[in-house]
């Protein structure tokens, strides 16, 4: 019974945590699109410098090093438990650090978007 809820619940919050980051940022697109629609239909002008900002809800540049500092944490949280918890065989020492290996990519990945990939 327990091999087969282990990964049910590991793989449905994965599923769970990108469902609520997708809805939170879909949400927050419509509250802009809503506050532009009010503000045409009470005759406002908008410049398009406020609307460049309200489009541009995120610095990407920001939102990569965020990200990149949060995977990194996770891939730093793996490696400790590798070492720190008390796992006798080295198999499963070996088992943890591959998989810090999948953030850690994603880390350096991030850390290269926000390095290389925005204008300066």
């Amino acid at each position: 019974m327990e091999d087969v809820i282990v990964p049910i619940v590991l793989f449905g919050a994965i599923v769970g945590v990108v469902w609520l980051v997708s809805y939170f940022n879909h949400r927050k697109r419509q509250v802009t699109q809503e506050t532009l629609r009010i503000a045409i239909q009470n005759g406002e002008s908008l410049s398009p410098e406020m609307i460049e900002r309200l489009s541009q809800t995120q610095d990407p540049k920001r939102a990569d090093m965020r990200r990149f500092v949060i995977v990194g944490s996770i891939t730093l949280a793996l490696c400790a438990i590798a070492f720190i918890a008390p796992i006798d065989d080295k198999d499963g020492i070996r088992g943890v650090l591959a998989a810090a290996v999948i953030p850690g990519a994603l880390a350096l990945a991030y850390l290269g978007l926000w390095r290389f990939g925005h204008e300066r």
